[in-house]
């Protein structure tokens, strides 16, 4: 990061980091970090250096989400993803619990007083209760109030007896963690094209590069000297692609606005974190958002907005430190004749 950490963008879909199923290297020579204090203000933490995981990115284009295994080393400068394939499985869709406004009340509970003429003239209930399926939507500053009928049913917050278990992983790193289920509503007989995105990408001033390329089932990205090496794990076909943008490592960058401190789980089961964004004061929105643990700045998401929506995310889970084979940064021999053009990306295999 230059001495004035930038602002974490989204530059498109070839400018996005991780997942699919290929492996991506790369290397960029070591930028002093920017300072920024504040006394009696939270600051940004340091993440670890060299860390090994797994990931599952969202993109909202495409409703899909993808696992990889993941190898960062902050140090080159440089990052190793590798797609994660379970057998029977050919497209993953992330489960989205849907958060669903509707305030269905049972008979009893008082209704907000300043919804009371709103309320009146309901049917079949008493004045003074919430009916089922209507909403009412204040305004805090003005107090209106506004009655909407409910047409969906209740969805309660849980998992479904139907759903299907995906994955059980921690969040945090060691000696900080909380250990979760994933559950989604995937059934064998559905199936999609598979589509992923990742969330940066990066050029390399020294021997290797941290390419953050879109990466697409059983291909591998490799990147030396600002050059991503995109390889086809069957038939060992290789690409070589020149990149252009610089690098960004995997942190909280030092000019970043402190948004909130909470804890994920619940009485004897959670994990603080902290949250941070590149939100300023002249600007009302955000545009990337990251989660890190509180105490070893372990990171946990990241969350890139574009036009008020979210465009891609990234859960990191079952962090280890340190890299167990620093060879998995090589790239390999078959490279060295590489075409010059990118690879198709797309579902026709």
């Amino acid at each position: 990061m230059h001495a004035h950490a930038p602002r974490r963008v989204v530059r498109g879909p070839r400018s996005t980091w991780l997942l699919g199923g290929l492996w991506v290297w790369a290397l960029c020579g070591l930028c002093g970090l920017g300072t920024a204090s504040s006394p009696g203000t939270p600051q940004p933490c340091q993440a670890p250096q060299q860390w090994e995981g797994r990931q599952v990115l969202y993109q909202q284009s495409s409703g899909h989400n993808s696992r990889a295994l993941l190898s960062y080393d902050g140090l080159n400068q440089r990052v190793r993803v590798l797609d994660e394939r379970k057998a029977l499985i050919p497209c993953k869709r992330l489960l989205r619990i849907k958060f669903d406004q509707n305030f269905y009340s049972e008979p009893g509970i008082p209704v907000i007083s300043e919804c009371h003429q709103a309320f009146q003239g309901q049917q079949g209930h008493r004045e003074q209760t919430l009916p089922d399926g209507v909403m009412f939507q204040i305004e805090q500053a003005t107090k209106q109030c506004a009655k909407i009928s409910l047409t969906e049913p209740w969805e309660p917050l849980d998992i479904p007896q139907n759903s299907t278990f995906e994955d059980q992983y921690s969040i945090g790193g060691p000696q900080e963690q909380i250990t979760v289920q994933e559950w989604s509503d995937r059934k064998t007989a559905r199936s999609c094209c598979f589509a992923s995105s990742l969330t940066r990408i990066s050029t390399a001033s020294l021997e290797y590069l941290l390419s953050q390329n879109v990466i697409k089932r059983s291909k591998v990205n490799r990147v030396i000297d600002g050059v991503m090496f995109q390889i086809e794990q069957a038939t060992k076909q290789c690409a070589k692609i020149s990149l252009t943008e610089p690098w960004e490592p995997l942190d909280i960058p030092q000019n970043s606005t402190f948004e909130d401190q909470y804890s994920i789980g619940g009485p004897q089961e959670q994990i603080t974190v902290q949250e941070w964004s590149d939100r300023k004061t002249a600007r009302s929105y955000e545009t990337w958002i990251g989660v890190y643990t509180a105490k070893d700045c372990y990171p946990v998401q990241e969350t890139f907005i574009r036009n008020y929506t979210v465009v891609l995310s990234t859960r990191f889970f079952d962090v280890q430190l340190g890299i167990k084979d620093p060879s998995v940064f090589i790239p390999p021999s078959t490279c060295q004749t590489a075409q010059p053009e990118k690879m198709r990306e797309d579902c026709s295999w």
